[in-house]
């Protein structure tokens, strides 16, 4: 990557500017106090999530509703584990988990390094998949409009095309009149974060909080991974050339 490049930073929110893990943690114990003490809460995070992404087009092409979607997602993530999870339990769990969004927040590492981003003058915007009310909602609670203007942030939702389709990174290009090679995308989802931003021509920035493993059978290869915020800053300001110490406080 050309490191004297301006480049246009782009994030996705869910599990990449938050932790998404919290809330559904959170969620799980309110819904199920002990019961199934034995199960590995992250591992059913982490496959609830695939199994979304999964089903994602479905919905946004009315093959599935949403609600039927949430008790997909966390039904599947426990059969994977030997469990048959009720209905509904299920959107007993997805009700108490939207209820847990409600607290969701920015860590003190993130917050310094949009900061500092923005102060040196680096453009910066989010593309997210999902519908436009429920994504605005975690960006106010998340007071992202602190470090990113409105019209830099784009929903699927509002837009009607969504990751990994190339079609949204740009109808982006479009928008901030950018070409695909002076834009980065950063997000946590391998095959529609990564696949999406490459297919586009982007630069792609892999955030590899659970440390998952790259597919076998792909050619896409992000231009970076990172497993850690701080990880993630310490790259962006070496690309930015930006010097500061970012210690978590």
């Amino acid at each position: 990557m050309n490191s004297n490049k301006s480049y246009s930073i782009f994030f996705d929110i869910d599990d990449t500017l938050y932790d998404q893990y919290a809330p559904f943690r959170q969620a799980f114990k309110v819904t199920f106090n002990d019961n199934f003490d034995d199960l590995n809460v992250e591992e059913l995070f982490i496959f609830s999530r695939a199994q979304s992404d999964k089903v994602f087009d479905m919905v946004q092409r009315g093959e599935m509703d949403r609600e039927s979607m949430y008790a997909y997602r966390i039904g599947k993530a426990f059969e994977e584990k030997g469990v048959n999870l009720p209905k509904s339990d299920c959107l007993l769990f997805q009700k108490n988990y939207e209820q847990c969004q409600k607290n969701i927040k920015l860590s003190q590492q993130i917050k310094n390094l949009l900061t500092f981003l923005s102060q040196h003058g680096v453009e910066m915007g989010i593309i997210s998949n999902g519908p436009e009310q429920h994504q605005w909602f975690k960006i106010k609670t998340l007071g992202l409009e602190k470090w990113f203007s409105k019209k830099n942030i784009f929903i699927s939702g509002s837009i009607g095309c969504s990751k990994p389709s190339s079609e949204i990174f740009q109808y982006v290009e479009k928008k901030i009149n950018r070409s695909s090679d002076a834009c980065i995308y950063i997000g946590d989802a391998f095959p529609i974060d990564v696949v999406g931003a490459k297919n586009a021509k982007w630069k792609s920035i892999w955030f590899n909080r659970r440390h998952h493993i790259m597919p076998e059978k792909t050619n896409v290869k992000p231009d970076f991974v990172v497993q850690s915020e701080l990880e993630l800053s310490q790259l962006l300001l070496t690309i930015y050339h930006i010097t500061f110490s970012f210690n978590e406080k």
